[in-house]
């Protein structure tokens, strides 16, 4: 049987006119995710080669910056970026995706509301890079967290705000130990081939991904629990703290592969994703 194909074709198939600008929110933002998490893998393997010095998605858009018509290619960026954010909102407020209103129902739904304002925040990172070519100036994690533990109970909080980001990264290794991601996949356009790639590439990206918000997680519960905000890790620091380790470097490519990996998975969101009608 021939397998038809479709990337931007929300219209086919006879779509709810009025459900079709969520659907082309959410292709938009996987587009965007996918550039931004393929750049971070591209410059962590970049690192491998050259220093221990891992990136992050920040420094990942000042390399775009840098090309010829960075500050355009930027822009772009950012609008797929804030379309991502807009369409989890959606889904947290209007349940698009019929989640429910039971207790796990509503964990999911405000697990979209954090994941619209983190993307909220990456899209006016990437708008004010592409305008003044300069990575924003400001508070950096160390010191919020320094600010935060200097409450009364402070640390708890930190300590808190680390597990919790922990538990996230172990909930990624399960998402990808499951595969019940398969199902989001409209598996009429997607060959038997492309359906055990799109299983395997998303399980290693997902798991990667998982590995990095562990790493960030334990760092950030660190800090709380001795009082100490200098062991605050970013996305960047994290995968420096690898670099160091035995085989560091063969750790950063493994780290590169995942984030192109979790790129990929994003791609294929964005082309083969069954939005909930």
């Amino acid at each position: 049987m021939k397998v038809p194909r479709r990337f931007f074709n929300p219209l086919r198939h006879g779509v709810d006119p009025a459900a079709k600008w969520i659907e082309y929110l959410g292709r938009t933002g996987y587009l965007a995710r996918a550039v931004v998490y393929g750049l971070v893998g591209l410059l962590t393997g970049y690192a491998a080669i050259t220093t221990t010095r891992g990136p992050d998605t920040t420094e990942a858009m000042g390399a775009v910056r840098s090309l010829p018509l960075g500050a355009v290619l930027l822009i772009i960026v950012a609008l797929g970026l804030l379309c991502f954010a807009l369409w989890r909102f959606v889904e947290a407020v209007w349940d698009t995706d019929h989640r429910g209103r039971n207790l796990r129902g509503l964990l999911v739904r405000f697990g979209y509301l954090v994941a619209g304002i983190a993307n909220l925040v990456l899209a006016s990172i990437a708008a004010r890079i592409a305008w003044s070519g300069r990575r924003p100036r400001g508070r950096d994690r160390r010191e919020l967290a320094a600010d935060v533990m200097a409450w009364p109970g402070g640390w708890l909080l930190v300590a808190v705000v680390g597990i919790t980001v922990f538990s996230i990264g172990i909930g990624y290794f399960v998402v990808a130990w499951r595969a019940r991601f398969m199902a989001g996949y409209d598996h009429t356009e997607m060959s038997d081939a492309e359906r055990k790639l799109a299983k395997l590439i998303a399980r290693f990206g997902l798991a990667s991904r998982g590995v990095a918000f562990c790493v960030i997680g334990l760092f950030l519960a660190l800090a709380g629990w001795q009082t100490n905000a200098g062991n605050v890790k970013t996305l960047g620091g994290a995968v420096a703290a690898a670099a160091v380790q035995p085989y560091g470097r063969i750790l950063l490519l493994i780290i590169a592969a995942g984030f192109i990996a979790y790129s990929i998975y994003c791609l294929s969101q964005a082309k083969y994703k069954r939005f909930a009608r």
